[in-house]
Parts: C-alpha cells; sequence; structure tokens
C-alpha cells in the first residue's frame, strides 16, 4: 500500500513518468507474490495505465 501511495503522490506532484516506474516495479513483485488471478493485480494494473496515459500527455 505504501508503495502504491508515493506512486500517487509522486505523479500528484507533477511527475508521472515516475509514478509509472513506481508502479511498474510494484506490479512485477505483486504479481511474483499474490500471483496473476489475484484482485490486487487488476488495481494495480488500472493504476498503471492511468499514470502511462498521464505520463504521455
Amino acid at each position: 500500500m505504501t508503495r502504491g501511495n508515493l506512486a500517487y503522490w509522486r505523479g500528484e506532484a507533477g511527475d508521472a513518468a515516475g509514478a509509472a516506474t513506481t508502479i511498474e516495479e510494484l506490479l512485477a513483485d505483486q504479481l511474483r507474490l499474490l500471483g496473476p488471478d489475484h484482485p490486487d493485480i487488476v488495481v494495480i494494473r488500472d493504476n498503471l495505465a492511468y499514470w502511462r496515459r498521464r505520463a504521455e500527455g
């Protein structure tokens, strides 16, 4: 949860690309720990897509 919050606030501070990178790292770790079918993975992927879109401008 902390890393997700870090990504959010990084993005809100104007660093959407940094937020996306943080979430990419979080996603990789959570996939390894929880597996691809865990409900939290859907949320993380959604957040990643959001910050990638914001980073593209």
